[in-house]
């Protein structure tokens, strides 16, 4: 009787995984049938219901078109996003807003395609959807077109393309530093950290380049918030710190998890590839030094995303083929999609001044935002 009892839950196994494998490649190939526009356009929804829209209603639209409004001389570099308003002469606010949307956009495409240049085997479309729905996707999409997407724009174009000359890396990291030299600061040195592990060496020049160009700036932009009387970075901080460690300490747990979401997974598989003696080195580079610098910095979730991007980046290159190498080698069926549907599922909290804020709370505020805007 024992062997039959076990020959029969042995069966029954076999067919529940043969079932599960069939719908799964059914789903592979059901996704694979979709349109690109059309997957486009769903994986921005998805972003939309996922992440909720802050569109930055601190923005100064007033200086679009009034030129007494804007900042003094060199100090209009400090906002990077009105600097770009300014130099393409966008003088309304709703145009601005089409034009960081297009922008944001974009940023998020252009992350995806070097992603599946990069990755052998990996769809391009699940790469977008990865990406849009996740912690980058969010950190875009809440602040269209402010200085945050310059920060992922030239973080993006440093880890990258990693391989390319000294001057594409280096034009990514101004364009990093210039959309915040802290936070570009922070992650270089985060990047920096990650290459002392053999398996990230290859970012050794993009870190370097990184990390010096992003000082140089932030000493830059320092000297320019002094001279025009502009409270700069190294001001706040001192202001913010101590509010900012008891609000870190209170929502510790969520915030840490908002910070890299579905990036967690890939730090897991990380560690299981690595050898333990590398280990320190990239809990440095992807858990410590964002936690320090959002424990500092009241804005929470938006800082541990910006300060992870570059290892974030890196550690998708040489982790994820790995991965699903592994798991199509063990048989698994659908391993992109899966990715796809885990990054989805999971939830993307969002968490700043120690309150969280959940996406249909944002939507509301977008209502009422737009509505001021084009009945003015």
């Amino acid at each position: 009787m024992k062997p039959s009892i076990r020959f029969a839950t042995s069966t029954n196994n076999m067919t529940s995984r043969s079932v599960l494998t069939a719908r799964l490649d059914r789903l592979e190939r059901a996704v694979e049938r979709i349109p690109g526009y059309l997957w486009f356009v769903l994986a921005l929804v998805l972003l939309l219901v996922k992440s909720g829209l802050y569109f930055g209603h601190n923005f100064p639209a007033a200086a679009l078109s009034d030129g007494s409004k804007r900042p003094d001389g060199w100090s209009i570099l400090l906002d990077p996003s009105l600097a770009a308003a300014v130099a393409l002469r966008i003088t309304t606010r709703p145009l601005y807003e089409v034009f960081a949307l297009a922008l944001s956009i974009a940023v998020l495409a252009l992350i995806a395609y070097l992603v599946y240049r990069a990755v052998p085997g990996i769809d391009g479309r699940l790469v977008f959807l990865v990406i849009a729905v996740g912690p980058i996707g969010a950190l875009l999409f809440r602040h269209f077109g402010r200085y945050d997407t310059y920060l992922v724009l030239g973080a993006a174009i440093v880890a990258l393309a990693y391989r390319s000359r000294w001057w594409v890396i280096g034009s990514g990291a101004v364009i990093m530093a210039v959309g915040n030299a802290g936070q570009a600061l922070a992650t270089s040195i985060a990047l920096a950290a990650l290459t002392m592990v053999p398996d990230f060496r290859a970012w050794r020049k993009s870190a370097a380049i990184a990390l010096s160009v992003s000082l140089v700036w932030f000493g830059i932009a320092t000297a320019i918030a002094d001279a025009y009387s502009v409270p700069s970075q190294l001001d706040w901080l001192p202001l913010l710190a101590g509010e900012s460690v008891g609000y870190f300490f209170s929502t510790l747990p969520l915030l840490a998890y908002s910070a890299l979401g579905f990036t967690w997974l890939l730090v897991a598989a990380s560690l299981l590839i690595l050898e333990r003696r590398w280990w320190p080195w990239l809990i440095i580079s992807m858990v410590i030094v964002p936690m320090v610098f959002m424990a500092i910095t009241v804005d929470g979730t938006r800082v541990g995303v910006g300060v992870s991007l570059l290892p974030v980046f890196a550690v998708m290159l040489v982790v994820l083929p790995r991965l699903l190498s592994y798991m199509r080698g063990i048989g698994f069926p659908g391993p992109v999609t899966v990715i796809a549907i885990v990054a989805f599922v999971m939830p993307n909290p969002w968490i700043g001044y120690g309150e969280l804020r959940p996406a249909w709370e944002w939507a509301i505020h977008e209502v009422h935002f737009w509505w001021m805007v084009f009945t003015r």
